[in-house]
């Protein structure tokens, strides 16, 4: 999240181009760049970045302390020392002469060479004054006042941080989630789609390498913002959301179309295709357009409502190729049909057919030589027709034309009559 909007967006430009020579505001940029909104402001703010090659998070952090400075030395209260009782002058004791004749007699150096008849010796008592001292006085000084300064200003400093900690989290209560509904979902460093890739999401948070080893990955991502930035999700990508929240860092971007922000919607997709979590290879090849028609036409056909898929059979590795699948799969060159042709939990299968928004249009139930098919087998697209296999490898049937819902029974020449 920024801390660049409408109240400090002019500020800022106005300290970027004091600190880098080379950026440059008129004025009359200045003041059309006032009329932009916040989302327009971050997308102007990405472009300076990227032309000057700023760090974003560090130019605005820079900012943001040096407004905080500028606010504290705003706000500190004075402080009034308390007053200091005044350290009395001791003056120096001088010795006090009863005549000037004795006084001459303590400062007068002879000269030499010279012979001056001595003075006859007159004793005159002195003031005993070198014990003398002025009466003892206790000097206070209080040094609490400076302690107080900086106890106050610690006070203030952590307050500012408290509420400024309090505030964000209190944000960060508001965003919501961002919810996998496929899986091998890429989390990019920017919304772009040559962005590096951070990572990767899936529906049941977990997928499998190269080496068929299960490794786990995220179904939910926290989000910078509810809204959408394009067709992309602006997500937390770190261990510690609220930590990468405040400081805004370890943002990524996922694309919208594969996520909600319904945790009951994404709950729909996992419990539909629970059944075949473990199927990797299946996963790997159902694309989006099959998932969602799928559960289009589950959550909206009353007869089909609580069902789910049936599970798998005759599983293969992740990286294995070109494999029947238990789903079928057929799409026009210009992506504005679909069909699937999926077995669920009543045993039955079901030819689905949509538009390219995914809306069904129309169900057909499948039958093989005219009886409902209801044995596990897997599906092989040939372009204008589907090979169905059982899963035992008893059966094999072909399908008719579109929409692919009437199976016959593929009879081998070994069967055919001699005599045919």
């Amino acid at each position: 999240m920024s801390n660049i909007d409408q109240n400090n967006f002019i500020a800022y430009l106005k300290f970027l181009e004091s600190k880098y020579p080379q950026i440059k505001f008129s004025v009359e940029k200045l003041e059309a760049l006032k009329k932009i909104d916040n989302q327009q402001i971050s997308q102007y703010l990405q472009l300076v970045y990227e032309k000057f090659s700023l760090d974003k998070i560090m130019e605005e952090n820079a900012f943001m302390k040096l407004k905080s400075d500028e606010e504290l030395q705003k706000n500190l209260p004075v402080i009034t020392p308390e007053i200091v009782e005044e350290v009395p002058k001791i003056l120096p004791v001088i010795p006090v002469y009863e005549t000037n004749s004795e006084r001459s007699l303590q400062t007068f150096t002879p000269k030499p060479n010279i012979n001056v008849e001595p003075k006859p010796s007159i004793s005159i008592p002195k003031p005993s004054v070198k014990n003398v001292a002025p009466p003892n006085r206790t000097v206070s000084i209080d040094v609490a006042p400076k302690n107080n300064t900086f106890r106050n200003i610690f006070i203030i400093l952590f307050l500012g941080v408290a509420s400024y900690v309090i505030y964000e989290y209190y944000e960060y209560q508001k965003l919501g989630s961002a919810y996998a509904l496929s899986n091998e979902l890429l989390i990019r460093d920017s919304s772009k789609k040559d962005g590096n890739v951070l990572g990767s999401a899936d529906l049941f948070g977990k997928n499998i390498d190269n080496n068929n080893v299960e490794i786990p990955t995220t179904s939910e991502l926290k989000l910078y913002s509810n809204e959408r930035q394009g067709g992309y999700y602006k997500v937390i990508v770190g261990d510690t959301p609220f930590i990468s929240y405040l400081f805004n860092a370890n943002a990524g971007y996922v694309y919208s179309k594969f996520f909600t922000t319904d945790k009951k919607e994404q709950d729909l997709y996992k419990a539909i295709f629970e059944p075949i979590k473990d199927d990797y290879y299946e996963l790997k090849h159902l694309e989006f357009a099959y998932r969602a028609m799928i559960v289009n036409a589950i959550k909206n056909t009353p007869t089909m409502k609580g069902l789910v898929l049936k599970e798998s059979c005759d599983v293969q590795p992740a990286m294995a190729k070109k494999m029947p699948l238990r789903i079928g799969q057929n799409q026009n060159k210009d992506r504005t049909a679909f069909h699937a042709l999926v077995q669920l939990s009543d045993d039955n299968y079901y030819a689905i057919i949509a538009n390219g928004f995914y809306n069904v249009s129309q169900i057909n139930q499948i039958y093989l030589d005219g009886e409902p098919l209801t044995q596990q087998g897997k599906f092989t697209n040939k372009g204008k027709y589907f090979i169905w296999e059982s899963c035992d490898k008893s059966i094999t049937a072909n399908s008719n034309g579109q929409p692919f819902d009437v199976f016959s029974t593929a009879v081998s020449v070994e069967e055919t009559p001699a005599n045919f």
